[in-house]
């Protein structure tokens, strides 16, 4: 609407908010805003002639100064809004990075934690397993079971590090009906403290007794279980006979004061080639 008004004024004399409604078409009402936008702009000035409001162009510099304060404002608004999204995106890029964790509670987050193990193309499912009550016992028995199935259907290779109990050679023996492979250590080698699964990217505690748990998305940290998990793995082969452990044998060899002090403060290294013996 400004731009029609600056038309019909920019070449002509002073007009009244009639005339220009009569030569554009336009309503008084759409005329007369369009005017005071104009006007607080500087661009137009309204005069009385003869008792008559009338307007005109203040002058042409006028436009060409409203233009360019126009573009700067545009300028810094459009410059503000890319910071803004450059920002969005960094603050994006950076949450990505942090670790992100999921909690469940209660029987139906103990479920969803176990299909959620599923849900991603992970070919290989490790677990320290805290083994506490027989399978059958299990209130998770029938969830248990149908995540067994899903391994095997998909074929998920699943291995487990579970106690040297009874409970936990028991839940060795079923091995085959629920399609992983269960190593055996002792309380000594890793204190489970709760059911771990490392999957993919992910680490999920399970406390099982309590019906809590929690899963901690960062690939680091699950890289890392995982390879804490192969070296307890290899290092419980069955059949294999564990390496006793070695004492730690060091050479120590003393050097009296007196001795340094008749050397001048040389080093050990240094009576040693003079060939003197040091005194114990």
């Amino acid at each position: 609407m400004e731009i029609i008004v600056l038309r019909h004024i920019a070449g002509g004399d002073a007009q009244t908010l009639r005339s220009l409604a009569a030569r554009t078409g336009k309503s008084i009402g759409a005329l007369d805003q369009a005017m005071r936008k104009l006007t607080l702009r500087g661009i137009i000035r309204r005069v009385l002639v003869n008792g008559t409001p009338r307007y005109t162009l203040t002058s042409a510099d006028a436009i060409a100064r409203w233009a360019q304060a126009h573009t700067q404002e545009t300028l810094a608004l459009l410059r503000r809004k890319e910071d803004d999204i450059c920002q969005f995106f960094t603050a994006l890029q950076t949450q990505a990075d942090q670790p992100r964790i999921e909690h469940f509670d209660g029987m139906e987050g103990m479920v969803q934690a176990y299909g959620d193990l599923l849900a991603g193309d992970e070919k290989d499912i490790v677990a320290f397993l805290l083994v506490h009550k027989k399978e059958e016992e299990d209130a998770l028995a029938d969830c248990k079971k149908q995540f067994a199935h899903e391994v095997r259907r998909r074929g998920i290779t699943l291995r487990v590090l579970a106690h040297n109990t009874p409970l936990g050679r028991r839940y060795q023996s079923r091995d085959h009906l629920a399609y992983r492979s269960t190593r055996l250590v002792s309380t000594g080698d890793y204190p489970f403290l709760c059911t771990q699964y490392v999957s993919g990217n992910t680490v999920t505690f399970l406390d099982e007794a309590a019906q809590k748990g929690y899963r901690m998305h960062c690939p680091r940290f699950a890289v890392s279980q995982r390879a804490f998990f192969q070296a307890i793995w290899e290092a419980h082969v069955p059949g294999k006979r564990r390496a006793p452990c070695q004492p730690l044998l060091v050479d120590v060899s003393m050097v009296a004061l007196s001795e340094l002090e008749r050397c001048g403060g040389a080093s050990y290294a240094a009576c040693r080639e003079r060939r003197e013996k040091p005194t114990i």
